[in-house]
């Protein structure tokens, strides 16, 4: 039972005030807000708090909670307010006025919103049949009365264009208007919008002017008390659809030549992906490739034009990482820009949200005629599920559109997920990532365990995707560490990239290789453990039978190597001890 329910039945009792409660978190009591005879005071339990509504005078809540000696924090369960949660950060939190309400929404996503799911109500991808209501008082009320699945949108009425209805796709709908004006035109707006997405069953509303679903369950009703709203008279304010078929004659179309941001490996007026395993120097390389850029040196589309790049970083600091970094790989600083969001509801800037941000990214652009923007990583702007296909099409789609649209190569830097494989196979998240993009460029950084191995080896890049560009090709570069001063009067040390050219070597080789290398080096272990547990001299057949899973020749490789690193010792052929019994040398 509701917390604010209990207590308030309590303070009616404990002040002499009669009720009458149906069992089912529903009753009727004397008002204390004008002291009547009559249970004409509906109480019922409502969203994390208890709902009121005098029916002889329309007693303010406030009223009828202060003639208990109770505040109207004390109608809801926690902490004075009602909290509702969808999802990404995006919360609305619900406080009671003597006017009726106040609603605060934090973290709020942009133009584009996502569907409330009430934490009692079934999922979407299991329901068969999903109740839309306005409202997330209503969410409850609906629930508390049936309906097994239940939504709303946050915002309002007004909002209701705004809001993803990507849930509801192939499910059978019904929509329960609030009856008023904008709640009805509301519902009307969503019918319209979920043609060709859902099957609509019914279109409802409450029987009473001015009520809602909340009010039926709070006046004691029932969901067949519900009457059938006719959205016809609102036709005619129903928006456009958003989308609509565009057919174009292929003769009318003008051929040219595919344009590169960099000849033959990234492709221009595109979204182009980045992604390898951490401390690989993608950001480095992006920075690095900033610096060509701003200053027309990359070999192009570009190529003697220098041109401004935006810069979306998440990840690391502006003062001591990325402006250091930039210095480092001569980027024109007067051409570089960080790229941020300003949001009423959240302190400072913050990185855009994506797809809801893009109007916003589309102005940077054109304030700044950029012609590249990174985004430093991609998955830090999603709006939505990472390993959802959906999702990431969301994103990537408009992405490809507005980099042919404008004329800007979109950059985004991705992480690889863990484990080997096929390295078109290794960005983490949806495979999206790699089907939407326009080209992919794979990096990995080869380490060697041996002790006269170079101790800082070349990145590779490999071209994994990318029509027209160098395809399976692959290149490397070099990061070197340079002391600089800066602007603080301390030194301080920063990266820079050394531009290596072509590469024998590809990034899947290297990817397996270390995979193998990582389990070689599990096995070598284990083999040298086995050894020292023996009292004395162990033959190879022995050990062989002991690792009787691994080929014997994987076996014996191990052991020489072991022996040729000094971790044990071979005191005759076919013999292996561990090195507490090798002889000690004469000096």
């Amino acid at each position: 039972m509701s917390a604010a329910y209990a207590r308030f039945l309590d303070a009616l009792s404990s002040n002499g005030f009669k009720y009458k409660a149906d069992g089912r978190g529903r009753a009727r009591a004397q008002c204390p807000g004008h002291n009547g005879e009559d249970l004409n005071l509906a109480v019922a339990i409502g969203d994390q708090g208890v709902l009121l509504r005098c029916h002889s005078y329309d007693c303010p809540a406030e009223d009828i909670a202060h003639a208990l000696g109770m505040e109207l924090p004390d109608l809801f369960d926690y902490d004075g307010r009602a909290v509702y949660d969808y999802g990404n950060g995006h919360k609305v939190v619900r406080y009671r006025t003597r006017e009726g309400k106040e609603i605060v929404q934090h973290g709020h996503p942009g133009k584009v919103t996502s569907l409330y799911l009430h934490p009692e109500s079934g999922t979407f991808q299991d329901a068969e049949i999903i109740a839309v209501v306005e409202g997330e008082k209503s969410v409850d009320a609906a629930l508390r009365l049936g309906l097994p699945c239940v939504t709303t949108w946050p915002g309002g009425a007004k909002a209701v264009d705004h809001v993803n209805i990507d849930p509801l796709m192939g499910k059978r709908i019904r929509l329960i208007a609030d009856n008023d004006e904008p709640g009805r035109a509301a519902m009307a707006h969503l019918a319209a919008r979920l043609a060709g997405v859902a099957t609509v069953e019914s279109i409802m509303t409450a029987p009473t002017e001015k009520q809602g679903i909340d009010d039926v369950w709070l006046d004691g009703g029932e969901l067949g008390d519900l009457v059938p709203l006719d959205v016809a008279p609102y036709k005619a304010d129903q928006p456009e659809p958003e989308r609509s078929v565009v057919v174009t004659k292929m003769e009318g179309i003008k051929t040219r030549k595919p344009r590169f941001l960099w000849e033959n490996m990234i492709p221009y007026g595109a979204f182009v992906l980045m992604a390898g395993k951490g401390g690989v120097a993608k950001s480095t390389f992006a920075i690095y490739l900033a610096g060509g850029v701003t200053r027309g040196v990359i070999p192009g589309h570009l190529h003697g034009q220098p041109s401004t790049v935006l810069y979306v970083s998440h990840e690391d600091s502006l003062e001591e990482i990325v402006k250091p970094r930039a210095i480092a790989n001569e980027v024109d600083l007067s051409r570089f820009h960080r790229l941020g969001i300003a949001s009423k509801s959240i302190e400072g800037v913050s990185v855009p949200r994506l797809p809801e941000d893009m109007d916003l990214i589309r102005q940077a652009i054109r304030l700044t005629d950029a012609k590249v923007v990174i985004i430093d990583p991609i998955t830090s702007t999603i709006g939505g599920d990472n390993d959802k296909l959906a999702d990431v099409r969301r994103l990537v789609d408009p992405l490809n559109q507005m980099g042919q649209e404008l004329g800007v190569c979109i950059i985004g830097i991705a992480h690889f997920r863990k484990g080997g494989g096929s390295q078109s196979d290794m960005v983490s998240g949806s495979h999206a990532w790699r089907d939407a993009s326009r080209g992919l460029m794979v990096f990995a950084k080869e380490e060697s365990m041996d002790e006269d191995a170079d101790d800082n080896p070349p990145t590779i890049i490999t071209i994994d995707k990318g029509n027209g560009m160098a395809t399976g090709k692959s290149f490397q570069f070099r990061t070197d560490v340079v002391t600089m001063m800066m602007d603080d009067g301390q030194e301080g040390t920063t990266t820079k990239v050394q531009w290596l050219g072509t590469s024998k070597r590809n990034v899947g080789e290297i990817i397996n290789a270390e995979q193998m290398g990582a389990r070689q080096g599990a096995l070598a272990q284990a083999i040298k453990a086995f050894i020292e547990a023996q009292p004395g001299a162990v033959m190879t057949r022995a050990i062989e039978e002991a690792f009787n899973d691994e080929k014997p020749n994987t076996v014996r490789a191990n052991l020489t190597r072991l022996r040729q690193r000094g971790l044990i010792h071979q005191p005759v052929f076919g013999a292996w001890q561990a090195m507490k019994y090798a002889p000690v040398k004469e000096v």
